[in-house]
């Protein structure tokens, strides 16, 4: 080997020498943002070379992920809420007059019980209606919508010397420890007159929890 090859070889191992070296320091060195998409291959970053708890919501296509076993579940919890919400509306009791027609000829002077209700214990909200027929002025009607201690109270008067049909309106709620009764009493004002009652109806809904206010 002559001088002048010698000295290659030796320039060479020498250059080989300090890109070992330095070759880390030199990559270590790059600027930020020296590396994009063009510089990554396909498949070049997988799951081990993502720090752990590091991605979020912003960072993945959602339309993308399927449904998993946890996202299935979440989706049944959704659906028996909602039957939940379904059965805490409760249940209506209801009860009519079928024919339509006067229940009686004639309402009585005391009070009488025209419907009725029995309910299971619970609180309800409870409506009542009922047409009232009137001959004259001297025809007066009063219902009650009676629930345990609560009472709803309501009158009507014919108009002077002509025939007219009037609705009451009752409502009331009520909570009941045990179950009870609820009951449309009507009465007339006046012995010598003569109103019909007809059209009735009575609800009761029952509902989780009944707060009064004053």
């Amino acid at each position: 080997m002559n001088g002048r090859t010698k000295s290659l070889v030796h320039t060479v191992a020498a250059a080989s020498a300090v890109l070992g070296i330095g070759g880390a320091a030199l990559v270590a060195a790059l600027p930020d943002d020296s590396v994009g998409r063009a510089q990554l291959k396909d498949d070049a970053v997988n799951s081990a070379r993502v720090q752990d708890k590091t991605l979020t919501g912003k960072d993945i296509q959602s339309n993308t992920l399927g449904t998993v076993k946890k996202a299935k579940t979440a989706k049944s919890a959704d659906t028996a809420k909602v039957a939940d919400s379904a059965k805490v509306a409760g249940t209506a009791y209801t009860t009519a007059n079928k024919t339509g027609g006067p229940v009686t000829a004639t309402i009585p002077a005391p009070p009488t019980t025209f419907a009725s209700l029995s309910v299971p214990a619970g609180s309800y909200v409870i409506n009542a209606k009922a047409q009232v027929d009137t001959g004259s002025n001297q025809d007066i009607v009063g219902c009650d919508l009676v629930a345990g201690t609560a009472t709803d109270s309501t009158f009507v008067q014919g108009p002077s010397g002509e025939h007219a049909s009037q609705v009451i309106a009752n409502s009331t709620v009520a909570t009941f420890v045990t179950g009870g009764l609820i009951e449309l009493k009507c009465a007339k004002g006046f012995a010598a007159s003569s109103p019909g009652l007809s059209q009735i109806r009575l609800t009761a809904w029952s509902v989780g929890t009944v707060v009064t206010q004053p």
